[in-house]
């Protein structure tokens, strides 16, 4: 009935939830270049080679359906609960924007950026109101063009007090936190089962819209009704499925680990290389421009006496202090230079180059090789699907140690480490071997623990968290890509043991596991 007074309206024709009909002021909202540049940016993490169906949906499509969901909530709020208009309108505009502050490629550049400090859940009115430019490229100008030459028009449509409304909204805070960022919220409905739709796995949006129209929130609660928890069962093990294909599939993997290794090259390059609002492909093309990335590696010698620093901070190289490094390394030379850094000195030589950290009680010397990493050679291998061949794929309970792989000087110390160990064992069949790592950190991803309470006063927890660090490691060589490794042969399943036990002993982490590859689709 209410479809029939709708039918001379505007509307959507959504995969999962068919027509859509929204509120005026929705449209006049849509049309701003901050939700239509998500027409551009995939709701997948990675431009999938195995989850095709799900490899192009764009997250304005999310966007929208997670505003339908919002409006069918609305509409079904317990009549003893009222809600004001303004609080009407801020939810649902929570809702259709949630997402437009957040990175190309999702989670992928995400991962990146958050280690200078940014969060998409947390600089929604930063970025809109213009508050901050850490950690992108961000000119402090209402007039920067951030689509197709299009400047932003979010701030001249919807009050200040409104963004500052909905930033509290998409952070999880406030009445109405915990229906946009919770534990299962309307934005994880529509994102699980938009994906899984796509993909195949759901043939129907029937759940998540009987989720939203049972949900409300009441003294800080989210409040569900007792009929609909078996629906939420089925949205845990849709999930569950779901994050499984995204998260241990190999192909997803080892795009996710090429896509990070461009961008952090690229960072290396220019520390502004990001904008928050570049699109998928802009990205793409502009990391394929990038010039040639020179990286330094950090290979630690030795330890010399701290009796050495005074000298050193003279630029003097004295006999002693020679005889110190030949003992050790016979290619420095009486030749080379000095200079004082802020953390160290580095000694420049015909032969090698060094530096020399300044610690509390002795000094420790590195040896210091340039390496390049071609940046274009990544993004066309990604893009003709020339994937990095998967070793394997490890778990470990020890989700600490992601602190350190996080590191990315630690990471590539690990990944020298392995490329090292197998060039030891294997060094007549992969004389030339590079290694790459990815690592995931699942923890309320391929499981999610939910509790709820029902409209009956009953407290309910559904399925269960899980938490594990998810370690991907690759061939980074062109001739071992992820289509010319045969793991049935008896070297490969030697590499993997002895990859697997480096793990072990590197990250201290007994408990580490094989995960069986493409046993996801099991």
């Amino acid at each position: 009935m209410e479809k029939n007074n709708d039918r001379d309206k505007r509307y959507i024709y959504d995969a999962l939830y068919d027509i859509i009909y929204l509120p005026d002021f929705i449209w006049n909202i849509i049309s701003c270049p901050e939700l239509q540049h998500l027409r551009e940016v995939r709701l997948c993490d990675i431009n999938s080679l195995c989850l095709t169906g799900g490899a192009n949906i764009n997250r304005y499509e999310h966007a929208i359906g997670t505003c339908y969901l919002a409006n069918e909530c609305i509409k079904s709020w317990p009549e003893q609960i009222p809600l004001k208009k303004e609080e009407e309108r801020q939810l649902l505009l929570a809702a259709l924007l949630h997402d437009v502050v957040q990175a190309a490629f999702g989670h992928s550049v995400e991962h990146i950026v958050s280690k200078e400090g940014f969060s998409p859940e947390e600089s929604f009115a930063d970025l809109i109101l213009e508050k901050t430019n850490r950690p992108y490229k961000y000119k402090l100008a209402t007039f920067e063009p951030i689509f197709f030459g299009m400047p932003k028009e979010l701030v001249h449509r919807i009050s200040e007090a409104d963004i500052e409304a909905i930033d509290e909204i998409i952070k999880g805070k406030g009445k109405f936190g915990p229906l946009i960022n919770g534990k299962m919220d309307l934005d994880n409905l529509d994102n699980v089962f938009r994906l899984a739709y796509h993909i195949g796995i759901v043939r129907s949006g029937e759940v998540p819209l009987k989720i939203a129209k049972s949900l409300w929130v009441e003294n800080g609660r989210l409040i569900i009704r007792e009929e609909a928890l078996a629906e939420v069962r089925k949205w845990y093990d849709i999930r569950r499925r779901l994050y499984s294909f995204l998260l241990l599939n190999p192909e997803e993997f080892s795009g996710k680990c090429m896509l990070r290794e461009a961008i952090e090259l690229a960072k290396m390059r220019n520390k502004h290389a990001l904008s928050w609002y570049v699109t998928d492909y802009a990205l793409l093309l502009q990391l394929f421009k990038t010039p040639l990335a020179r990286l330094e590696v950090k290979q630690y010698l030795f330890s010399l006496a701290f009796h050495f620093r005074e000298e050193l901070n003279k630029g003097i190289l004295s006999k002693n202090l020679l005889n110190a490094f030949k003992q050790k390394d016979a290619k420095l030379s009486s030749s080379a230079t000095v200079e004082k850094g802020t953390s160290g000195w580095r000694i420049r030589s015909q032969a090698r180059n060094y530096f020399i950290e300044d610690k509390k009680n002795e000094l420790s010397v590195y040896r210091v090789t340039v390496r390049g990493e071609d940046i274009s050679k990544i993004v066309q291998r990604l893009m003709k699907g020339e994937l990095y061949g998967c070793i394997g794929i490890f778990s470990t309970s020890r989700i600490e140690k992601s602190e350190m792989l996080g590191n990315t000087n630690k990471r590539r110390d690990l990944e020298d480490g392995l490329s090292q160990a197998v060039k030891e064992k294997f060094g007549k069949t992969f004389k030339y071997v590079k290694v790459a790592l990815h690592l995931i950190k699942d923890v309320d991803k391929t499981r999610r623990k939910v509790t709820l309470w029902t409209d009956t006063g009953r407290f309910v927890e559904i399925g269960e968290s899980s938490k594990q660090l998810l370690i991907g490691v690759f061939f980074k060589n062109p001739g071992l890509n992820m289509y010319k490794i045969d793991h049935n042969t008896e070297t490969i399943r030697r590499i993997k043991e002895r990859v697997k036990n480096y793990l072990r002993d590197s990250l201290q982490a007994p408990n580490l596991d094989e995960v069986q590859l493409y046993a996801e689709a099991n």
